[in-house]
């Protein structure tokens, strides 16, 4: 019996500013896109959420990355079932 899968990941911006195009994708370590979780224009001080089941992919080292107009944050995470 699998158990419903799902990666949960927040994006939280702590600053007072309106941010346009934000981007939140999921990379394989080869490089690959495997999902585009997030995009739209943002508020400032909120928390968005990305509900992602990822019951498809198999237990690795994924990217994802976070990219705005004015920069880009890449991390590294596992997923271990």
């Amino acid at each position: 019996m699998m158990k419903n899968v799902s990666l949960l990941l927040a994006v939280f911006l702590p600053v007072l500013i309106f941010v346009q195009d934000l981007a939140l994708e999921l990379f394989d370590m080869n490089g690959r896109a495997v999902a585009a979780l997030f995009y739209a224009d943002v508020e400032a001080i909120v928390e968005y959420r990305s509900d992602f089941k990822d019951a498809a992919l198999p237990n690795g080292v994924y990217i994802y990355r976070i990219t705005t107009e004015r920069e880009e944050v890449m991390e590294k995470f596992i997923i271990v079932r």
